[in-house]
């Protein structure tokens, strides 16, 4: 009897201790699948970080390339309209050789008038170059936002708010209204 209890025993000490090789045996493919899951969640955490490092990196790129295209153009600008006031001093030369040129007309035609005459086309000349334009209005509609109306007058053969006489010429340059045209603007009678 002895050996049978003592077999009996023996099998359940075997018994009892499959279960907890087995269940050593589970632990470590657990700790091994946990540490998978942990390498793999690190791994995955990183690669969205990368991602929207990316994405910031490429922001701030085009945000740059922008600013610099913006400054680039601000500087352009600046440059282009830094003569607006030296062109405005010469356009009150052009329109005194204008005068002349118009007082000369009622007088014996000689050199003086041909001389004041090529020097105002050279000046022109010169302006053109540099982008300045004379703003064509008469017989237009009146644009407050090119000329100036310094006189109505009642004009039964013009339309309504139509430019009928240049007082002074106006011009812009490369676009820009430097100086206004100054008016007479028609109107009905009332």
């Amino acid at each position: 009897m002895n050996n049978r209890y003592g077999q009996e025993e023996e099998r359940k000490e075997e018994e009892e201790s499959i279960p907890q090789e087995k269940a050593c045996e589970e632990e470590e493919p657990k700790e091994e699948e946990t540490k998978k899951e942990a390498e793999e969640d690190l791994e995955k955490t990183c690669e969205e970080e990368l991602e929207i490092c990316r994405r910031q990196l490429l922001r701030l790129r085009a945000d740059f390339d922008n600013y610099r295209k913006r400054m680039q153009k601000d500087k352009e600008d600046s440059i282009r309209h830094a003569l607006d006031s030296y062109t405005l001093d010469l356009l009150q030369v052009v329109d005194n050789l204008e005068r002349a040129l118009k007082s000369s007309d009622s007088a014996r035609k000689d050199g003086l008038k041909d001389g004041v005459s090529m020097v105002h086309k050279q000046l022109m000349s010169v302006l053109e170059k540099e982008g300045v334009k004379e703003i064509d209005c008469v017989g237009l509609p009146f644009d407050p936002s090119l000329q100036e109306c310094v006189m109505t007058v009642c004009d039964p053969n013009s339309p309504e708010d139509r430019v009928v006489e240049i007082n002074q010429k106006g011009y812009t340059r490369h676009g820009r209204v430097i100086r206004p045209a100054m008016v007479v603007v028609s109107r009905q009678e009332e």
